[in-house]
């Protein structure tokens, strides 16, 4: 699982076109069930389509409260993917492009984020 912070993430956001995260903490026993899924997910996505900018980090929300608490992580396990758009006056803006709290199946995971990828494939 490859964590991120603060730093990184900003960076992340910068240089793809969608960050997916999946925001977790060591105690909680669901997160245990759905990080080997976040982990095959991210494989599925870039075998499926290997050019696309789209990356898969994970954080420990009790190591890095700054992140979660920005993210508005009110439960673990919570997935958010990110991209980054424009505000109003045009200047670079986080944006949230799905969010659901809890596990999922498998097949639905599948389908939410290949979907995404798809939508996202051609962003520069």
């Amino acid at each position: 699982m490859k964590e991120t912070d603060e730093t990184e993430f900003s960076s992340l956001l910068a240089d793809n076109a969608v960050v997916v995260i999946d925001y977790y903490a060591t105690w909680c026993g669901p997160c245990k069930g759905y990080s080997p899924k976040f982990n095959r997910l991210e494989r599925e996505v870039k075998r499926a389509h290997p050019g696309a900018r789209i990356v898969f980090r994970s954080v420990d929300i009790d190591r890095h409260q700054g992140l979660a608490k920005a993210a508005g992580v009110m439960s673990v396990p919570t997935t958010v993917a990110w991209t980054l758009g424009k505000s109003l006056f045009g200047k670079p803006k986080q944006k949230e492009l799905l969010r659901f709290s809890g596990d999922r199946s498998w097949n639905d995971l599948l389908r939410t984020f290949m979907s995404l990828a798809d939508k996202h494939a051609g962003d520069a």
